[in-house]
């Protein structure tokens, strides 16, 4: 699990340097040496989930990885939508998507980075219209 989501962010946040696909293996190593900032931003992520189309802070996380990599960014996309456009030379193109928005349950699991989160909806109500509890779980 911990290496699946090492290269995921690697992934999603990293530089491709050159013009041909980078190897599995470069990849982990990649992600292996950065293991520990992503790590924390995995922890940091659960703790502060945000509901949907309220994913301001974790957008502004995204969008400010793109940019400090040097990629265009795109914000505002479907409202918290975040689009970063990772070009690599020619050739084919590969589009990602993930989410950013949590769950409204509460959460259970005795993590050292659990989210202890409430946050209301843009009605005022604690978690969201189809959950009455007000906690917040980031489901990875």
């Amino acid at each position: 699990m911990k290496n699946t989501v090492l290269i995921f962010f690697s992934v999603l946040l990293m530089a491709v340097t050159d013009t041909q696909a980078q190897p599995a293996k470069q990849v982990k190593q990649m992600a292996d040496a950065d293991s520990v900032r992503l790590a924390e931003l995995f922890r940091d992520l659960h703790q502060h989930p945000e509901l949907a189309f309220m994913e301001e802070r974790t957008s502004g996380i995204v969008a400010g990885g793109f940019k400090a990599l040097g990629y265009e960014v795109i914000t505002g996309i479907g409202k918290t939508g975040v689009v970063g456009i990772l070009k690599n030379g020619n050739g084919p193109v590969v589009m990602y998507r993930a989410d950013m928005d949590c769950n409204a349950v509460k959460e259970i699991t005795g993590l050292s980075y659990s989210s202890t989160k409430t946050m209301f909806n843009s009605e005022g109500i604690p978690g969201s219209p189809q959950f009455s509890t007000p906690d917040l779980l980031c489901i990875h």
